[in-house]
């Protein structure tokens, strides 16, 4: 009988402790992902979910290889994040991976990058937004946080549209930036914080009007799932 486990061909290692803003306290934020059996996704009662698990010290999201793709192709910035990390591991032996990592560039989409980034970012400012209206506006962790994703999410699309690539690891005034929100909340100046996050929104958008618009490969995508799966299902023989 065939084995209709899916296999895990990727773990990448994400957040502060992939930027370099990483406390003691802070847990390890892992991606995986996995590759099931060519038989499970096909199957028309197969409904390909994220699956995210938590404990006191990690928190880990997986996703199905199409899946990933997809979100990739969409420009998804936490797809990005795994796809880019400088930290990854590869349980198995598994060629396709070696394909997706070389060819990373052939994902990507102008288009895709600024949509996906600037709705990010703007999901962060809503959620500061929310955290103000009940009075946390400096101290509490979470607008801490949020503050910090907002910033560093504009930056990793900068990146994706300059260069088609990421250096993960926060550096320079953004990293002081950042650290600064980190170890000592929001300005108390509230002017300063709001012409902080319009100049960071306005440069990104500045930035990605001076690039030439640029497209996925779809037929690298097609052929990149079609290899993946034919792997998957070669490897699942009795």
């Amino acid at each position: 009988m065939k084995n209709l486990s899916p296999t895990i061909i990727l773990k990448a290692l994400v957040g502060s402790r992939l930027y370099g803003l990483a406390t003691e306290e802070s847990d390890w934020d892992y991606r995986y992902v996995q590759v099931s059996p060519l038989r499970t996704v096909l199957s028309p009662f197969y409904q390909g979910k994220i699956k995210v698990t938590s404990n006191a010290t990690e928190d880990n999201t997986t996703w199905e290889f199409r899946d990933f793709l997809r979100l990739a192709i969409k420009g998804n910035p936490s797809v990005y994040e795994a796809l880019f990390s400088t930290i990854i591991e590869k349980p198995v032996y598994f060629p396709p991976v070696e394909t997706l990592l070389a060819g990373r560039p052939k994902l990507l989409s102008k288009k895709a990058i600024v949509d996906a980034h600037l709705g990010y970012s703007g999901s962060q400012l809503h959620k500061m937004g929310e955290l103000s209206e009940k009075g946390g506006y400096s101290n509490n962790p979470r607008m801490r946080k949020a503050a910090m994703a907002y910033f560093r999410v504009l930056d990793q699309g900068t990146q994706l549209l300059r260069n088609r690539s990421v250096d993960p690891i926060v550096r320079g005034s953004l990293r002081d930036w950042l650290l600064e929100l980190r170890d000592n909340g929001l300005p108390q100046d509230h002017d300063i914080f709001d012409r902080e996050l319009v100049r960071a929104k306005e440069a990104f958008v500045t930035i990605a009007d001076t690039i030439k618009d640029f497209v996925p490969d779809l037929e690298f995508v097609e052929d990149l799932n079609y290899s993946a799966y034919l792997e998957a299902d070669r490897r699942n023989q009795p």
